[in-house]
């Protein structure tokens, strides 16, 4: 879907193409899966996930509250851990901490 100017106008102030798109997404989303359960995504067979330090990219400690959960197919994860002395341990978890403010 594209909300916009093909000559690069600006949409108006502060709106930008995707955000005055997903109103119009959504709601013909809403219409079009209404006749649909609801149902939970099965993941894949094959697939695995991992933590994953966000600088390396190598595998974190379980406790490291800077790791992020990554999807990947089996055999493609990384294999290589970071050293725990290197990685941030604190208990709060604030990797959804923006899209609940």
């Amino acid at each position: 879907m594209w909300v916009g100017f093909d000559n690069q106008r600006a949409v108006g102030h502060s709106e930008t193409g995707a955000r005055a798109a997903l109103p119009i997404w959504l709601s013909y989303m809403r219409e079009a899966v209404k006749n649909y359960p609801d149902t939970d995504f099965t993941i894949p067979s094959g697939v695995v996930f991992a933590s994953i330090d966000p600088v390396t990219g190598k595998l974190a400690p379980a406790n490291a509250s800077s790791a992020i959960r990554e999807a990947f197919i089996e055999g493609t994860e990384p294999k290589e851990r970071i050293d725990s002395d290197r990685v941030n341990t604190d208990a709060g978890d604030d990797f959804f901490k923006e899209d609940i403010e």
